[in-house]
């Protein structure tokens, strides 16, 4: 509904309206409960999505040699990973970043280091891939920091 972009990949609705994120909805929401979606008069979804140019931002990370320098633990089904999340800056923030495996499907677990800004995501390699994950977080409003001490 607010930004365009179909919504094939995500079971987000709120008021009877389908959004392809969180972030989306969010925005609609912020919108509605003060009165201000005469902001949806401007065009038929004026707001800008971020998902195809995020989409592919990480795509370096499926590289073996680099993902080998994030990755902590893999079983060649699961991997965990732990990013740092310089966005995190509430409780709000920690019950989302822990309630990733409830947006998608491939993702098992999250764990949240508060003070650290470290999320730790355990998920199925089959199902997502690593520079998926990384997507995900930056397109649901949490872009990890990856440094070249990182890697």
């Amino acid at each position: 509904y607010h930004c365009g972009d179909k919504c094939s990949f995500s079971n987000v609705r709120f008021d009877n309206k389908n959004f392809c994120c969180e972030g989306c909805k969010l925005v609609y929401e912020l919108l509605q409960n003060n009165n201000l979606c005469t902001y949806y008069n401007l065009n038929n979804a004026p707001g800008i999505s971020q998902l195809n140019t995020i989409s592919s931002r990480y795509n370096y990370l499926d590289n073996d040699i680099v993902s080998s320098k994030l990755i902590r633990f893999t079983d060649g089904n699961t991997v965990h990973v732990t990013f740092n999340i310089p966005g995190m800056h509430c409780s709000s923030c920690i019950w989302l970043l822990e309630n990733l495996h409830r947006l998608d499907k491939g993702i098992i677990k999250s764990s949240v280091n508060f003070l650290k800004k470290e999320v730790t995501v355990v998920f199925n390699c089959q199902l997502i891939k690593l520079s998926e994950v990384a997507g995900f977080l930056a397109h649901i409003g949490y872009e990890p920091a990856i440094t070249f001490n990182d890697l």
